[in-house]
């Protein structure tokens, strides 16, 4: 049962109590126009108020949305900056593995964000069709561009694997 269920129920219920107190009142003055106003305005704040909560709701997700985005371009950016400094190092043995540890955590930087991402798509925090359009393509790319982290006995981006699973491969979901 969702919540205006909930309140209609509620307001049905003070009503049907409002009638049983207006039968035991029924002999002495009633002033029903005050009667009609107060039942009028208790449901005008209900539905006022679903409609507040509805809103907050939708601005709560698109701020996660946002802050989503953020991540992701921070995290981009990190891992691009990364791999201009690392083209500029002398080649030595020694230099080819540190280039490769910064790569490697620039790239699981801007996993981990996807990753957030996906586990607020699957926990509710986020319009999910919003999330589609705008990061369908780059979870596709990053899981075939990158197949060893999401291959093996342990996969530690599993939130991307299951979206990658659910959606990006399955077209009807996505339209």
């Amino acid at each position: 049962m969702n919540q205006t269920s909930l309140d209609l129920v509620a307001v049905l219920e003070l009503i049907k109590q409002l009638g049983g107190r207006i039968d035991s009142l029924e002999k002495s003055n009633i002033d029903w126009f005050a009667l009609i106003i107060s039942i009028v305005s208790i449901i005008v704040s209900i539905i006022i108020s679903n409609k507040n909560n509805q809103k907050t709701d939708q601005i709560r997700k698109e701020t996660n949305l946002n802050t989503i985005k953020s991540n992701i371009d921070s995290a981009k950016l990190n891992f691009q900056n990364i791999s201009l400094q690392i083209e500029t190092i002398a080649n030595s043995a020694e230099i080819q593995k540190i280039k490769g540890e910064q790569i490697n955590a620039a790239q699981e930087l801007v996993l981990n964000a996807y990753e957030d991402g996906c586990d607020a798509f699957y926990k509710g925090k986020i319009n999910k069709q919003d999330f589609i359009d705008k990061y369908d393509i780059d979870i596709g790319v990053y899981i075939e561009n990158f197949p060893d982290k999401f291959t093996g006995p342990i996969i530690m981006y599993t939130q991307m694997m299951r979206y990658f699973n659910e959606y990006h491969r399955n077209k009807k979901v996505k339209e």
